[in-house]
């Protein structure tokens, strides 16, 4: 098994053999193949989602925000496909930082939003 990603409650692994990416969660040990709990870091069972306990650089974002217009959204240079899903990426952005994004990266015009830059703005503001 290879880890594709992990945060303080949830591990997204591939089985090597099968190629099938499924979701665990840690709180209850649930187990979901379900492609929608894994975009969505979901668990079914504690009926909660997982995005709030990632760790910075792997917060998710929807790829299809309404405001485009903030400085916080950086242009896509590279991208690694999240083996098992159909539109999973690791993404890295201009600025340097790594994210995980799910979507359709032509519609989203080859932006995503970085979190990193932003908090990084907001705690010098501080």
């Amino acid at each position: 098994m290879s880890v594709t990603v992990t945060g303080p409650t949830f591990r997204i692994r591939t089985d090597d053999i099968s190629c099938e990416t499924y979701i665990d969660c840690l709180r209850c040990g649930e187990r979901s193949f379900n492609r929608g709990d894994i975009a969505n870091l979901y668990c079914a069972k504690c009926k909660q989602f997982h995005d709030q306990d990632l760790a910075p650089g792997i917060t998710m974002r929807p790829v299809y925000e309404a405001n485009r217009s903030s400085p916080f959204y950086k242009r896509i240079v590279g991208k690694s496909w999240i083996i098992g899903t159909l539109t999973g990426y690791t993404v890295t952005l201009e600025c340097g930082h790594s994210l995980m994004i799910f979507g359709n990266l032509d519609s989203a015009n080859w932006l995503a939003y970085c979190t990193e830059c932003e908090e990084a703005t907001s705690s010098v503001a501080d």
